[in-house]
């Protein structure tokens, strides 16, 4: 009778916590609910005075102010104990910490003397950008390290990211909701305090701000053809869109050139709806149809990604690419994407002190540096790697990484070896240095490390744009090419675009000369892409991919794929000597469509 007593009471305080939250819970057995209260009379911390308590991301509903909590999911109290959470706006499953409740849950190095800002998250989808999606679906919230201790560094707001902090280290710049159904916004706060101001606001969400020369800043917009690359005035004034091409286009970096480095899927203006892959204008159904890559069929879909994208699909993997301030030049950072697409992509690139550009590729870092034509290895510690790799003064790495034994990114210390052992050593690997955690916790994953320090200005790009709806496009020698030399010397270059409905448009058709080269005057700020045909109008060779040339923009390539790192040979191109005025491959019969994609 006593036992029965004892049970009934332990189930009569269950049930009262569960109707002062305002939830019903489902009938369990005694020793179930007397296991739950153990738990909680048994956690270090306790149930405080006063405090509510918090079932599976639900929220209380007493007064709309931020309480104490005690975290009770399922049967057990999480690590953290005590959360600060406001319960008008916390997105489900996110919960922002005060800084005597929030302590790191492993070592912190005590050397790290810079403060650190970095994004903590439940759920961090890695991809879903790159298609469209949303990359923190449980929310996020902006961390700052500093001597060993953790805080939230915006608890005003719902959610928060993607951190960019000003080039004088004053400021950041970052991607916010305050409240957790708004869009993602773009705001700005000083880092000496102080309120969070709102810089850009939009029906859809806005992300990825970073800081440019000149006042402004880039960032991504989501539109209903993906997001968009865009720079603004830090007031809102005077946007410029910089993509152009159907697909999603989110900015990693501002180069030291003034140039912005970027990622979207390969090859440009691809795009993967469902399980289907959709080239705008070819349709492609699954695996079996699968454009080339360089030559070789793309991969079979992998199911090992967290996103759960197709690998091996084009335009499911991302490649890196640059494009200048005013929209103008966009080509990959190097032309070596078979390997690097059969790997998974290259994603989240940063551009390190020394000039190398560190991005993460299927879960490892590699880089590209200006004297090598291809990517090469880093020989960093096993783990996988989310990149946004930063680099601090003393020659250390800030990384993100996700051990093998670990469910969530945490934020790591790394020494790269010598720049002698740096490419190709086999032993270089084994001969590293080892991680060192700087914070982590079992439960979310730790993204986008930011030092908190004065950086260089990047360069400011002058434009030569001019108010023309077309550009003019050169090619020194069309015959040439990253995977080979024609056999067949190409006689015209067909010039196609995309209408609004995604079908193929075609522009125009252009002599080329001797030589390889040609000269055409094509519509700006449409997809464009060359095919080059044979005397007979056969197909030789065709762009996978699409690009975009902006008003006034006079354009000049080596070839056909042949990569930013070839020269090009000293003389007059055949072209030229025919004629010095550009053929007419603007589709001038057909107006240009302003703003399609």
């Amino acid at each position: 009778m006593k036992q029965f007593a004892v049970h009934l009471a332990v189930a009569a305080a269950v049930a009262w916590l569960a109707l002062a939250c305002g939830f019903a819970v489902q009938p369990r057995s005694a020793s179930a609910a007397e296991a739950v209260v153990k738990r909680a009379v048994s956690n270090r911390h306790g149930l405080n005075p006063g405090s509510s308590t918090l079932l599976r991301g639900g929220l209380a509903s007493r007064a709309n102010q931020p309480v104490t909590c005690a975290v009770l999911k399922g049967h057990g109290f999480s690590r953290a104990d005590q959360r600060k959470i406001n319960r008008a706006s916390a997105p489900e499953g996110w919960f922002s910490e005060p800084a005597s409740t929030f302590p790191p849950t492993s070592p912190t190095d005590a050397s790290l003397n810079i403060p650190v800002i970095f994004t903590a998250a439940p759920l961090y989808d890695e991809r879903a950008a790159l298609h469209g999606g949303e990359r923190f679906p449980r929310g996020a919230q902006l961390m700052l390290l500093r001597d060993g201790h953790i805080t939230p560094l915006v608890p005003q707001l719902a959610a928060s990211a993607d951190a960019s902090v000003s080039f004088d280290g004053k400021a950041i710049l970052f991607a916010g909701k305050k409240n957790a159904g708004d869009p993602w916004r773009i705001w700005q706060m000083p880092l000496s305090g102080g309120q969070p101001t709102l810089v850009l606001a939009a029906p859809t969400d806005l992300i990825r701000p970073l800081w440019m020369p000149g006042g402004r800043l880039v960032y991504a917009r989501r539109q209903p053809t993906g997001f968009t690359m865009e720079t603004a005035a830090l007031d809102g004034s005077s946007r410029l869109r910089l993509s152009y091409v159907p697909g999603n286009f989110i900015p990693d970096d501002v180069l030291r050139d003034g140039r912005v480095l970027f990622e979207s899927g390969f090859p440009l203006g691809a795009a993967v709806s469902g399980g289907s892959l959709v080239l705008k204008g070819h349709g492609f159904s699954r695996a079996d149809k699968l454009p080339k890559i360089d030559g070789a069929s793309a991969p079979e879909a992998s199911s090992s990604s967290r996103s759960g994208l197709h690998r091996g699909l084009a335009g499911a993997n991302p490649e890196i690419y640059t494009v200048y301030a005013d929209g103008s030049g966009e080509e990959a950072v190097r032309c070596d994407h078979e390997a690097a697409q059969r790997a998974g992509g290259r994603a989240r690139a940063r551009q390190m002190p020394t000039g190398d550009i560190v991005f993460a590729q299927a879960g490892h870092l590699a880089r590209f540096t200006s004297t090598l034509a291809n990517e090469a290895s880093i020989p960093a510690p096993p783990g996988d790697y989310a990149g946004d790799v930063a680099a601090l003064p003393d020659g250390r790495w800030l990384l993100s990484v996700r051990r093998p034994e670990d469910r969530h990114y945490a934020i790591a210390l790394w020494t790269p070896p010598a720049a002698a052992r740096f490419p190709g050593d086999p032993e270089a690997r084994a001969a590293a240095p080892a991680l060192i955690t700087a914070a982590r916790d079992p439960k979310l994953d730790f993204i986008e490390p930011v030092p908190v320090e004065p950086r260089p200005i990047p360069n400011r790009h002058p434009s030569g744009l001019h108010p023309w709806t077309t550009g003019n496009l050169l090619a020194l020698d069309a015959r040439l090419s990253r995977s080979g030399e024609l056999s067949i010397a190409p006689a015209r270059v067909r010039v196609e675009s995309l209408s609004p409905t995604g079908s193929t448009v075609l522009l125009g058709i252009a002599p080329v000369a001797h030589d390889g080269s040609f000269f055409v005057r094509a519509a700006a700020d449409r997809p464009l892409r060359f095919v080059l045909l044979d005397a007979h109008g056969h197909v030789l060779r065709q762009e996978r991919g699409w690009f975009w040339i902006r008003p006034g923009e006079q354009r000049v390539c080596v070839g056909c794929h042949t990569g930013p790192e070839r020269a090009p040979n000293n003389r007059l191109p055949g072209i030229l000597q025919l004629s010095t005025t550009p053929a007419n491959a603007s589709g001038a019969a057909q107006p240009a469509v302003q703003g399609a994609y």
